[in-house]
């Protein structure tokens, strides 16, 4: 992959509680838990699929974009990237390359925390330390190793 053209560097790394993963500027990691129960034939649905006012909260989590490096606790074998989209059709919203931890897209959010409980139970979570290798559910036969799903329409 031409580094080059995977977006500007961006570290992660563990954040001072030991348990979470943060940016290298200190902002949270989260994670789409609702990722856990796709499929490679069933696609997770995201924002602009979702009602108005769901739709417009859940954009507070962008993808955190970028060529990732391990900062302090991480290992670099954990860090990958996912272009967002396809090469023919971008994601228009976030084009570019997304980071994963352990194969799971990361976000941030914008909102400050008096808006937001950590976490949001069912739908975005901290981003741990310990968070499990992402892998399609085994009783999908059809199931291949490789990329998550990419969610559709948003974040």
């Amino acid at each position: 992959m031409d580094n080059s053209a995977a977006g500007p560097p961006v570290v992660v790394r563990v954040a001072p509680d030991g348990l979470h993963l943060e940016t290298g500027e200190g902002q949270a990691l989260f994670y789409f838990v609702p990722l856990r129960e796709s499929t490679p034939k069933t696609p997770v649905p995201w924002g602009s699929s979702w009602p108005v006012g769901v739709r417009q909260w859940v954009l507070h989590w962008p993808p955190f974009l970028g060529t990732p490096s391990a900062g302090y606790g991480v290992q670099t074998r954990e860090l990958t990237q996912q272009y967002r989209g396809t090469k023919e059709q971008p994601d228009p919203d976030y084009p570019g390359y997304q980071v994963l931890y352990r194969g799971w897209p990361l976000y941030t959010c914008d909102l400050t925390r008096e808006l937001v409980p950590d976490p949001v139970p069912g739908l975005w979570e901290r981003a741990s330390v310990n968070l499990q290798a992402f892998r399609f559910p085994e009783d999908d036969d059809d199931a291949l190793p490789g990329d998550p799903p990419r969610p559709i329409g948003g974040p």
